[in-house]
Parts: structure tokens; sequence; C-alpha cells
């Protein structure tokens, strides 16, 4: 594929990440949702810099094993999940059918299930249900949840509320742990909102961190990445938060205001 193709709203074309490699992008309009590398050798690797913080829920769990995700779009993460741990499973819970028709005809992905024999084996469930829903009827539990739902720039609010943490957290193994994708910040209520799910998880979770993924050339934004759990998280390089302090951010003091997020954050 070398030109444009528009798909429902959604645009699949070829670029350079950072690096001047070349990527293949799927972009609604507003935000990129997902991207792959070309070469046949990186295709299975990361893109984006938050995905790669979602690894970290391995580095405090080596012996996880099953992976649930909301949200696949061009099912990047999970590419990376079976080809770079073996023994794990994954379940993708995506509401649209066209992601993962999309994510075969342009990401690789039906590469990936060849590679893998992933029509033979256990390792992979694409799950086409609302995120929301699924979680009162998933039939099994998992060592990571990984929340990466959006509408279009918009988490998916419902999947945030304490009664859904508290549903989740009833799905987590006894070390699992509960994985969150915000991004953008944008706006002063963007960044008020991080604060409320912070507040949030911590009446549902005993311990909560936040790491801040790489700035990427396509958001000019920031991605901040939530881990929480009842186990210890033993995490270097996590940011420093008092989500009792919010007030310090006002419309009136604002600047820039990723610049003055940064501040708060104690960067």
């Amino acid at each position: 594929m070398d030109e444009r193709e528009e798909l429902n709203n959604v645009m699949i074309y070829r670029d350079n990440d950072t690096r001047d490699k070349e990527i293949r992008v799927y972009d609604t309009g507003t935000v990129f949702q997902s991207a792959t590398y070309t070469d046949e050798d990186s295709r299975y690797e990361l893109v984006f810099e938050y995905m790669k913080q979602f690894n970290r829920a391995f580095e405090v769990n080596p012996e996880a094993k099953t992976v649930m995700l909301f949200g696949g779009a061009g099912y990047a993460y999970p590419k990376y999940v079976i080809s770079h741990y073996p023994d794990v499973s994954i379940d993708v819970v995506e509401i649209d059918p066209q992601a993962y028709q999309t994510a075969c005809q342009f990401f690789y992905f039906d590469q990936l299930i060849k590679d893998y024999d992933l029509d033979n084996n256990h390792r992979f469930r694409n799950i086409i249900r609302d995120a929301r829903d699924y979680i009162y009827r998933a039939d099994r539990k998992y060592d990571i949840i990984i929340d990466d739902a959006f509408v279009d720039v918009e988490p998916v609010y419902s999947l945030q509320t304490i009664e859904s943490f508290r549903q989740i957290k009833s799905l987590l193994t006894g070390k699992g742990q509960l994985v969150i994708n915000l991004s953008g910040f944008r706006r002063i209520d963007q960044t008020y909102y991080l604060l409320d799910v912070l507040k949030t998880l911590q009446e549902t979770f005993a311990n909560v961190i936040v790491l801040k993924a790489f700035f990427y050339k396509y958001t000019r934004t920031g991605n901040y990445v939530i881990i929480a759990s009842d186990k210890p998280i033993p995490l270097e390089n996590t940011v420093r938060y008092n989500t009792d302090t919010a007030g310090i951010i006002t419309a009136a003091n604002i600047g820039t205001l990723q610049q003055k997020f940064d501040l708060f954050l104690n960067k």
C-alpha cells in the first residue's frame, strides 16, 4: 500500500517515525490510534512509547500469563505480547469489528496469526463487545488488564468509575495489575480528569503509580500510564503526584498547560 486509503473515516498511510524509520499509521483525523513498522524485521515492535510503558507491568510480575486489553485499534500491543512473551495469552475487547479487519489487512496481524499458529492455540481471543459490558461477563481472571479504550480523543469514561474499577479488580488474580493509558491534556478539564481517576483508583487499590511516556511527534502532548494493584509496585522513574492539591492548577495560572502540569507533578 503506497497511497492513502480511507476506511469509514479512518485514514491509513505511510509515514516516518522520529528516527526516520518507515511506519504505517491508523489516523482517525484527530488522533493516531495505532502504528506499525513496515519492514519485515520490525513489524511486531512497538512504535508508541506509551505502549512500551505497558510492559512495566511485566517487570512487576514476570510470572504474568494472562492479559486483557480494552481497545484494539491496529492491534499493535497484542502483536507485541504474542511475539515477545511466548507463555502469555491476550484477550482483546474491541467494540468495532472493523478494527480487527483493518489490523489484519494493513497492520500485519494476519501474518502474526500464521507465524504463531493462533488459529490452533489459545493465546489470542478477539472479543467484539463493549468493554464496560464485558467486564460483567468475563469468564476468566487476568494477571494484567489494560485500559486503552478511546472514543476519538476521549477515554471511555464508563470504564473509569469506581463501580467499574471494583468490577475490574474482581477479575484480577492475586498479583493482578490494572494499567490505564490517559493521553492529551490539551485542556484544563483533562488535567483534572487525570487527578480524579487517581483519586478513584486510590479508593479501590492499595497502590497506584503514574508513568510518563515520551512525547511522540504526532500527539504534541504526552501520555500518562497508570498502574494500580493491591500488591506493591516496585518501579523506578515514576511520577510523583498529590491529588489533594489539584486546586493549584487554575485557568488563570495555567500558561502552557503541559509545562504547568509537568511542574505540578514534580517532574
